[in-house]
């Protein structure tokens, strides 16, 4: 998982639990398919937490790149899902298990993002 938060130094990555790849598949699940996602809301700081080799209800993701509000899925035949995530759940999940590997004050400024 690499947490897209920093420009011009390294961003923070790691590897997700299994148990947390799984919990990710369900928060994406049962979310409705959009025509696009929208872009970040900001250029600076967290812009997204990015995700790969996830499968899916809508199949095996190369690349899952979850915002603000949405996520965006890169299946492994090239063809690209936005769906809309309202409570920013598939964030959530992804937050809880950042905990371990990134600063506090950081997850909490993100989390302001999503109240």
């Amino acid at each position: 998982m690499v947490l897209d938060v920093f420009s011009g130094r390294p961003n923070p990555t790691w590897v997700l639990d299994p148990a947390v790849q799984l919990q990710l598949a369900a928060s994406l699940a049962d979310l409705p398919i959009t025509e696009s996602a929208p872009s970040p809301l900001s250029t600076l700081g967290f812009r997204s937490a990015t995700v790969t080799n996830v499968s899916t209800a809508h199949g095996h993701a190369a690349l899952v790149e979850v915002r603000v509000g949405s996520a965006v899925l890169t299946l492994a035949d090239g063809q690209t899902i936005a769906l809309y995530d309202a409570q920013s759940q598939a964030l959530r999940v992804l937050l809880q298990d950042a905990a371990g590997h990134v600063d506090r004050a950081m997850l909490d400024e993100i989390r302001e993002q999503i109240k």
